[in-house]
Order: structure tokens, then C-alpha cells, then sequence
């Protein structure tokens, strides 16, 4: 934990201007905050302390407005950029990976939608950024160095070094005066 948990704060420290220093990031950075109480949460998991790691997962949730599965691992180099929104479910995710705010990394759920696809979650291979408002669902694969871009919705495996852009828009009707 504390190897990822360093390798973590120095993403943060190289890839945000407006950290100074290691300290201040770990006394002041929301950032540094909301993985470091991912990493509490998934190492009391392991541990195999019943209830602890939700408990502790709350915290992300009720203070930061993010909610990071305790199941999980996510390699070190991880930074999250505001966070306010995002949820990852069970996925796996590679070292140096960066997400911005109101992502979703999920799971279908195909006896929702009666569709034949196996329920799984993704795995975000190493280096990949994912842009404001992106979603990532299923049981995908996102190859390394790719960038998903912002409000981009995946369902399908994405070839390393690719850049995913949003969704078109399609009229689905119109309205009457």
C-alpha cells in the first residue's frame, strides 16, 4: 500500500502545477485524499475485516462526492483530478492512470436489457487519461496509452495508443409548440 500510496502523491506532485511540495499535497490536496482513503478501504479488504472497508469507503463518498469500489486494485501513479461524481466499480486498473470528474467505470448488466453479453467490468491498462463525464462499461478492455475524451461512451475494447472521442448526437424526435 504504501509503495502505490507514494507512487500516487509523486503523479500528483508531477502532474499538478499547483502542488508545491509533498507536504503540502498530503496535508491540503482533496486529490491525495479521496485515494488515500481508497487505499485504507482496500487494505483493510484484504485484511478481510468485515464492515471496516465500507465504513471507511463512505468517507469518499459523503466528503468528496466519489465512490472507488474497496475491491479493487488499482496500481500506483493513480491521480484523480477533482473526482466530484465518479464511480468505479470492480474494474482493474493499471499504474499511472488519470480520470477527471464524473466518470463512470462500471459493469453492464445485461439481465437488465435482456441483451446476451457477459456481465463484467473493465480493465484500464497503464498511462490512460479519461476525460470529464466518460463512461466505460462492460466487460472491455482500454489499451495502454489511450485517451478517452470527454462525455465519450465505451462499450467495446479500445486498441492501445487509440483516442476515443464522446458520442454523437442522434434527434430522437421533436418537440410540439
Amino acid at each position: 500500500m504504501y509503495e502505490d500510496l507514494w507512487k500516487d502523491l509523486k503523479a500528483l506532485i508531477d502532474r499538478d502545477p499547483s502542488t508545491l511540495d509533498f507536504f503540502r499535497a498530503m496535508l491540503f490536496k482533496r486529490e491525495f485524499h479521496m485515494i488515500l482513503i481508497y487505499r485504507l478501504s482496500h487494505l483493510f479488504f484484504n485484511w478481510k475485516l468485515p464492515l471496516v472497508p465500507t465504513l471507511i469507503q463512505r468517507m469518499n463518498i459523503i466528503f468528496f462526492g466519489i465512490e472507488i469500489s474497496y475491491k479493487i486494485h488499482i496500481a500506483g501513479g493513480f491521480r484523480i483530478n477533482h473526482g466530484l461524481g465518479t464511480v468505479i466499480g470492480d474494474a482493474t486498473i493499471a499504474r499511472d492512470v488519470i480520470i477527471f470528474q464524473n466518470v463512470t467505470i462500471g459493469a453492464n448488466y445485461p439481465e437488465l436489457t435482456e441483451s446476451k453479453k457477459i456481465k463484467g467490468y473493465p480493465i484500464i491498462e497503464q498511462k490512460v487519461i479519461i476525460f470529464p463525464g466518460a463512461k466505460i462499461i462492460g466487460p472491455i478492455t482500454i489499451g495502454s496509452n489511450s485517451v478517452i475524451g470527454a462525455n465519450a461512451v465505451v462499450t467495446s475494447n479500445i486498441l492501445p495508443n487509440s483516442i476515443v472521442s464522446g458520442p454523437r448526437s442522434v434527434v430522437i424526435g421533436l418537440r410540439s409548440h
